[in-house]
Order: C-alpha cells, then sequence, then structure tokens
C-alpha cells in the first residue's frame, strides 16, 4: 500500500498545482477571486442567508479569514448584510444581484473549463472519480486526520476529534488555508 499512497501523494501534487492554474486563469476572467467565489456559492446554498460563523465552519476557515474575506465582497457590492429575522442581534450574508450575476459568470466559465477537462470521458468514468474524489475529501475532512495533540487541553477546549458542526463558534479550530495555500 505504500507505493500506492507514494502515487496517491504525486496525484494530490498534481491537482494542487491544477488548483493554482485555475486560480490564475480565473483571475484573467474574473474580477472575483476563486476562493470568493467559493464563498458566494456557500452563501447562496442557503435561502435565508448564512451566518458568518456557518460560513467559517462550512469552509474550514478561521472566523478572522473569512469575516476579511466578507467585508471584501460587501465592499465590492456582492454581498450585502441584513438583519437575522430571528435574531434581531445577528446578521446573515445574502447575495446581491452583483454576487449573483458574479456568481453566475464564475459558473459558467467553470463549468467550461470542467466540460473541457473531461472532455472523453464516458459518464461512468466521470460519475466513478467524482464518487473517489468525494470519498477521498470527506476522509481528509475527518477529524481523525487532525494531528494529535500534545498535552492535555485547557477546559472548554474541543477535542481534536470533535467534529467542526458540534463546536461553538467562539470555538471554532483556526483551520487557515488562503488563496496562496499550495
Amino acid at each position: 500500500m505504500e507505493g500506492a499512497t507514494v502515487e496517491v501523494g504525486t496525484r494530490l501534487q498534481d491537482l494542487m498545482k491544477a488548483v493554482r492554474l485555475l486560480k490564475q486563469r480565473s483571475a484573467q476572467h474574473s474580477a472575483v477571486p476563486l476562493g470568493s467565489i467559493g464563498m458566494l456559492m456557500r452563501i447562496d446554498r442557503l435561502e435565508s442567508g448564512c451566518h458568518s460563523r456557518e460560513l467559517a465552519v462550512s469552509t474550514a476557515l478561521d472566523p478572522s479569514t473569512v469575516s476579511r474575506a466578507v467585508a471584501a465582497l460587501v465592499a465590492q457590492g456582492l454581498v450585502a448584510r441584513e438583519p437575522d429575522p430571528h435574531d434581531g442581534r445577528a446578521t446573515v450574508l445574502i447575495l446581491t444581484p452583483a454576487g449573483r450575476a458574479a456568481l453566475d459568470e464564475a459558473t459558467q466559465w467553470y463549468g467550461e473549463v470542467l466540460g473541457r477537462a473531461l472532455d472523453g470521458w464516458t459518464p461512468g468514468e466521470v460519475a466513478s472519480f467524482s464518487a473517489a474524489l468525494h470519498r477521498f475529501t470527506t476522509a481528509i475532512e475527518a477529524p481523525s486526520h487532525e494531528p494529535p495533540s500534545h498535552g492535555t487541553p485547557s477546559p472548554g477546549t474541543p477535542s481534536p476529534r470533535t467534529p467542526s458542526h458540534e463546536i461553538p463558534a467562539r470555538e471554532t479550530p483556526s483551520h487557515k488555508i488562503t488563496e496562496n495555500a499550495s
């Protein structure tokens, strides 16, 4: 299995290179960075909008990183903050019409790029690849893949094996992933 693991590691490096290339190419076609498009997609998935803390958990990003990204999206007019209908003290994030247009444009471009990359693949190959990629990313995201904790955590600190959806927002572990991550 060791040889197979090395091969998968090599393919993973190839995948990260491809993602970097996608980011570079997307910057040439859109004023909105590819990482921001991912945030727009996540905001759009919830009909009633989403809270910043939900966005941080769903993207596995540090809340401060999400806060800066959201501030940039608001400044660009792509996202708006509206009062939460269930909690007047909170706000929810929603796409603006400009945000919707940017998301639609990026989705079309991304679909065309993926379509060209998968040209010549059978529907079965695409389905198998998608299923295997989903299985792989789900396994990587599982808490059991976090590095072992050294020492005893302080009171109120979540266990490294605590799923992120069970950790209150103020205790969400830092998982900084930046646009320049390789």
